[in-house]
């Protein structure tokens, strides 16, 4: 018996960091990427209904978590819209067709007079609330604003997995750095080209 609780507590130790690296909800860590979205649910402001990440299904889903009072998010929240969001409607999608969608979340559930000045202020078409930020949490590191989350919603997709997160970081990097890595999926001779 002596010998085998080593042996017994190696292999719990193992078994813990196995579902920590499949199941990151499990665990209470967050999701980096490459790692798998698990499907949340935010309340769509225009609509008042709950929108889950799963509806998002097929398309290449950019989350942007917002507050109102961050400055550096409406200048991203601004530039996604027109410079990605728009750029792809254009476009009807990325190069190898899939469609792309931008999703504001709110993080801050307080002053919602002036959450949906800012919603106006940079043009947001999607804005969403994630009162409890359940979503925020999932992604969040740092506790920092703006974070930014790029998720392969689509499936059949070679190299890719359906909601692996490709991009997650806090701060903006601009659009031009979002459009690459969009493009890129799918793409043929690229990372994630399809079957």
């Amino acid at each position: 018996m002596g010998t085998a609780l080593p042996f017994m507590r190696s292999a719990l130790a193992a078994l813990g960091l196995a579902l920590a690296a499949f199941a990151p909800e499990i665990a209470g860590q967050v999701v980096r990427e490459g790692g798998l979205a698990m499907d949340f649910t935010v309340v769509d402001r225009a609509t008042g209904r709950p929108l889950h990440l799963e509806d998002l299904a097929g398309k290449i889903v950019v989350l942007d978590f917002f507050a109102h009072w961050c400055e550096p998010c409406r200048q991203a929240s601004a530039d996604l819209e027109s410079s990605v969001r728009r750029h792809y409607a254009a476009l009807g999608g990325n190069p190898a067709g899939l469609p792309v969608v931008v999703v504001g979340i709110n993080v801050d559930p307080g002053r919602p007079d002036l959450t949906a000045d800012f919603i106006r202020r940079t043009g947001m078409e999607l804005a969403t609330d994630d009162p409890r930020q359940d979503a925020f949490s999932e992604f969040d590191e740092r506790n920092s604003l703006p974070l930014i989350v790029v998720i392969n919603g689509a499936s059949g997709i070679q190299d890719l997995r359906q909601w692996q997160v490709l991009y997650s970081r806090a701060g903006y990097e601009g659009a031009a750095v979002l459009r690459r890595l969009i493009d890129s999926v799918g793409a043929p001779g690229s990372r994630g080209a399809p079957h």
